[in-house]
């Protein structure tokens, strides 16, 4: 037995001096080290001869020494049997190390204390691992508490709120003690949590690991943002769902721009279809007009009977009205949008006024009314759009002409006053109440919009004359004393820089143009028409033909390829939306063609496309001249014989 014990005692013995990751080592009574192994040597620094018989207090630091903190230990393990303790203690070399401590108590067979048994192990990896952990999360709890743009929360497994940051404060108007212990599904819509979502997010979130979400979330104060969800499923070591982080944030601004996009992008739309569709309709009605008034101002020219005469004039100048509608229309939709454009140019006022009150003058004639003019006898220039200022004064002239009674006056005045040139129309025929006068510019006003009303029209001139004049820098105002004795309009546009007239002026007036025009043969030229529109095509050869012209006509691009070889004309009028190939296209392939085949014939495009870009285009295609459907024949004439004449 006695052998048996011995040999036990040695392999505990071999034991506790083999191990080196735990120092091993009896205390006495006193608590004097009596025994020391390797692990207490490579963790304390001190070798068994150094340390044995000096009390254990020499590895505590001398502040807990001094709170009698050994003495302590040493008391609670006789009392219990053991004490484990951990801390900092002490190495030979002065470092610290954190130490996890048991102390046992060593007692005989009759309870007697013998001592104590001491087993110490260094965890201060384990406790700088534990102390970055806490200082790590301590850092992202900083973090999150002190986000602001995010709502950052965790959920239990049944999604109850069980934390709350600044930025979920901030974003939800919830303070902490508010909404803590408050289920989640409270920053929904009704409808959405009647609906099942808050249950579904859970659920999803919990399968599949995390889920995102985007849709309008409640504030405390019931207002409505738009928020970006994304829910993660938290599980412990074990893989059992713990809970959720809930991550928040406020996309208002951000889906407000988008729909603002989408509410632009939708208008472009709009707007482009809307644009495409006035084009179409003002080819399909400038097309059919373009018939009518060329062919009534033709027969007027060889009409006889007088009552003929007259029903053909009335036919004519019906469709001039017409055809200012439609362009009145269109220029309606170019200003709302932001389109219209004026092209300026070195312009002769007076022979703008002229040739309008020529345009006017037989709706004037046909009721009697007398046209005067004062001031135009000599050039007033400015930089102006030729084509837009003669709008002004058609406009202007024809309701002065309208409004008048038969046998009245229309009146024009015009003179160069320093810097500007001032215009008035006076007319002394119905006026305008004093109280309507601020509206005679708005957008589709009449004075009278009754269906018994005694003068028609849409209510658009006169607010696109003042866009016109102030698109020139200029200002238009009306002047009546009343109904019944008449009305005046007073335009004043800035002179500006301007060349002088040149000896050839293009912008003579009508008056001229139509003299010259009827008297002016074309005789000898060769005219190129092409149209695939049988009617259009048929007029323009007969408007040339009656002049004197040799007309070829073709009703395609290509078929007027084929014919510029053969016929070798001095001047191509061609239409622009054609079938096949427009007018575009076939002016580039002629312009390509060499000069001596025919690659520089002067051109006119006759088109229904009226409006700048169409110009423009027709221009940089290689025309020469761009005139709107309906033309009217003179000017037509004029233009072919102003582009023919130097070729023969």
């Amino acid at each position: 037995m006695k052998e048996s014990l011995r040999v036990s005692e040695e392999r505990f013995r071999l034991l506790v001096e083999t191990i080196q990751d735990y120092a091993i080592f009896l205390l006495d009574a006193g608590g004097y080290v009596s025994t020391w192994n390797p692990g207490a040597e490579r963790i304390k620094g001190y070798e068994a001869r150094e340390i044995v018989g000096r009390h254990f207090s020499t590895f505590y630091p001398p502040e807990d020494v001094a709170a009698g903190k050994c003495d302590r230990e040493i008391e609670q393990a006789i009392a219990l049997g053991r004490v484990s303790d951990e801390g900092w203690r002490v190495r030979k070399d002065g470092t610290l190390f954190w130490a996890s401590v048991v102390i046992t108590t060593l007692r005989d067979r009759e309870g007697s204390l013998l001592g104590f048994a001491k087993i110490t192990r260094d965890l201060t990896e384990r406790r700088e691992g534990e102390e970055a952990l806490r200082r790590s999360e301590e850092r992202f709890r900083l973090l999150v508490e002190s986000v602001k743009d995010y709502a950052i929360f965790m959920l239990d497994p049944q999604g109850v709120i069980t934390t709350w940051n600044r930025g979920a404060q901030e974003l939800k108007g919830y303070r902490a003690e508010e909404i803590l212990g408050q289920h989640f599904s409270r920053f929904y819509q009704e409808e959405d949590v009647r609906a099942g979502k808050c249950a579904w997010v859970l659920a999803t979130a919990a399968r599949e690991g995390r889920v995102a979400d985007e849709g309008w979330r409640v504030r405390k104060d019931g207002t409505l943002f738009w928020a970006s969800v994304v829910v993660t499923a938290l599980r412990g070591p074990g893989g059992e769902l713990v809970g959720f982080a809930k991550v928040t944030r406020d996309l208002t601004e951000r889906r407000r721009a988008e729909e603002e996009r989408l509410r632009l992008a939708q208008a472009q739309e709009a707007n482009r279809m809307k644009d495409e569709f006035l084009a179409t309709i003002s080819h399909e009605l400038r097309t059919p007009l373009n018939a009518i008034l060329g062919w009534a101002s033709l027969l007027c020219e060889s009409a006889s009977d007088p009552e003929t005469a007259k029903a053909l004039e009335t036919i004519r100048r019906n469709a001039q009205a017409q055809a200012r509608i439609v362009e009145d229309v269109l220029d309606v939709s170019r200003i709302i949008t932001g389109k219209m454009r004026i092209e300026t140019r070195p312009t002769n006022l007076a022979a703008i006024v002229l040739e309008a009150l020529e345009i006017v003058r037989p709706a004037a004639e046909a009721k009697g009314i007398e046209l005067s003019v004062q001031g135009a006898d000599r050039p007033l220039l400015l930089l102006g759009d030729p084509a837009r200022l003669q709008q002004v004064m058609w406009n202007l002239l024809s309701n002065a002409v309208k409004f008048t009674e038969t046998g009245g006056h229309v009146r024009v005045n015009i003179e160069q006053v320093g810097a500007s040139i001032d215009l008035a129309v006076h007319d002394d025929g119905r006026g305008i109440e004093p109280a309507m006068l601020s509206h005679v510019f708005e957008r589709f006003w009449q004075a009278d919009s009754s269906i018994t009303r005694r003068f028609g029209g849409v209510g658009l001139g006169l607010s696109i004359v003042r866009h016109i004049i102030e698109l020139h820098g200029g200002t238009v105002s009306a002047h009546s004393s009343g109904l019944g004795r008449g009305s005046s309009f007073f335009v004043t546009l800035p002179v500006r820089a301007a060349a002088p007239v040149p000896e050839q002026d293009p912008d003579r007036p009508l008056e001229v143009a139509a003299r010259e025009s009827a008297r002016t043969r074309l005789d000898g030229l060769r005219v190129l028409v092409v149209d695939d529109e049988p009617d259009a095509r048929e007029l323009v050869n007969a408007v040339l033909c009656q002049r004197g012209a040799e007309v070829h006509v073709a009703s395609s691009a290509s078929e007027a390829l084929g014919a510029i070889a053969a016929v070798r004309p001095h001047v191509i009028v061609s239409d622009i939306g054609m079938a096949d190939q427009d007018g575009y296209t076939l002016l580039r392939s002629v312009r390509a063609m060499p000069r001596d085949h025919g690659g520089a014939t002067p051109a006119i495009a006759l088109t229904a496309y009226t409006s700048g870009v169409n110009q423009r285009l027709a221009l940089q295609a290689g025309y020469d001249e761009h005139l709107g459907k309906p033309v009217n024949p003179e000017v037509l004439v004029r233009l072919v014989r102003k582009l023919g004449a130097p070729k023969l």
